[in-house]
């Protein structure tokens, strides 16, 4: 039976926790994610107020959290965030994201994205009364969602061919002549 007393402690403990994360690490990661977060979350904000839909009230608030994060970053790391956090950040990519339905067919979900690009071009180029990627942007999207009404159609004539195809043959009924009448007898 054993009493409440302890062994000796072999000469390795107490054991010490090794992290590579120094704490300089730790806040570069933390400001780094806070400019990310506030990032996507102006950027979204800004693209519902365009749209008619967000919140104008907030994007003073949430470019300040921004720049904020950005200072922390600069003073944790010593310099400004490399862009490459920026475009990560603001890089729309549904596949990352996990929304992208697993039922659909893959050219179908390439056109889809090219709609959305070309949509977030015109937008873009409007607001900088550029005409020449405004013209470009809409011929863009024109060209894909033509190429997906393609798609859809014959998708859906498949479909169609193929419920027809299952479908139980209907039998026609006969039609019962009907006997001619006799001629009256004058």
């Amino acid at each position: 039976m054993r009493s409440g007393r302890l062994r000796s402690k072999p000469k390795w403990w107490p054991m010490h926790v090794v992290s590579s994360n120094t704490p300089t690490d730790i806040a570069i990661n933390r400001a780094s994610e806070q400019i990310r977060e506030a990032l996507i979350d102006l950027a979204a904000n800004i693209l519902r107020v365009i749209r008619g839909a967000g919140k104008p009230e907030e994007i003073d608030h949430q470019a300040l959290r921004f720049v904020r994060a950005t200072i922390a970053h600069q003073e944790a790391a010593g310099c400004l965030p490399h862009p490459s956090l920026y475009s990560t950040a603001l890089f729309y990519d549904e596949n990352e994201r996990g929304d992208r339905r697993t039922d659909q067919d893959p050219q179908e979900h390439y056109l889809e994205e090219r709609i959305v690009r070309a949509v977030l071009q015109l937008v873009a180029s409007r607001m900088l009364r550029q005409l020449t990627h405004e013209n470009k942007s809409k011929y863009e999207m024109a060209i894909a969602t033509n190429d997906l009404s393609d798609i859809r159609e014959a998708h859906r004539r498949r479909m169609h061919a193929e419920l027809r195809a299952q479908a139980k043959p209907v039998r026609k009924k006969k039609r019962r002549s009907k006997k001619p009448k006799p001629s009256p007898v004058l």
